[in-house]
């Protein structure tokens, strides 16, 4: 009898484990690896900045009913209304996207005190993940609006969302 472990430590000895042939464990050699796993997002960029704006109710219900009729996420109808709107107010395409820690400060839109019940008034988070160069486009649309990103979020929804005919209230069909 071989003695390890605290058993030995005390003095006893401790019986040596016995295996049949059906629970011996396999041989080091009959293991194989898996290969890498692969990451499934190949192409698309590394760094997504977080936005998050205010929406009112309704066109939080818009942008659902837009979801539903063309099929494309929260996300991708974020980008395309920032985009399409930064282009109209005559914010280049190309525009150089600047490193993750040089990021300009953007002005926050201030906030506007609305008096009534909670209820109505309630605007609901719409929180997306957006690219650096839509992000960059974003700071200099507010520039040259001279709104906030609050604002201009939300106007290049509206726009975005009256462009693709979905009605001001989604209920309506």
């Amino acid at each position: 009898m071989a003695s390890t472990g605290k058993a030995a430590a005390r003095g006893k000895a401790v019986p040596k484990a016995q295996f049949s042939e059906q629970t011996q464990p396999a041989p080091a050699a009959a293991t194989t690896t898996k290969p890498r796993a692969t990451s499934r997002r190949i192409g698309k960029p590394k760094t997504l900045y977080a936005l998050n704006v205010r929406v009112p109710r309704d066109m939080d219900e818009r942008i659902t009913a837009a979801v539903e009729r063309t099929g494309m996420g929260p996300q991708s109808i974020a980008h395309e209304a920032i985009n399409d709107y930064a282009t109209a107010v005559g914010v280049p395409e190309d525009l150089p996207v600047p490193a993750k820690e040089d990021r300009p400060f953007r002005e926050r839109t201030p906030k506007k005190r609305r008096y009534g019940t909670a209820e109505e008034d309630e605007d609901r988070q719409f929180g997306v993940r957006i690219t650096p160069l839509t992000d960059a486009r974003l700071t200099a649309a507010c520039d040259i609006t001279g709104n906030g990103p609050q604002d201009f979020v939300r106007t290049a929804l509206n726009v975005w969302l009256h462009k693709k005919k979905i009605p001001f209230s989604a209920r309506q069909d």
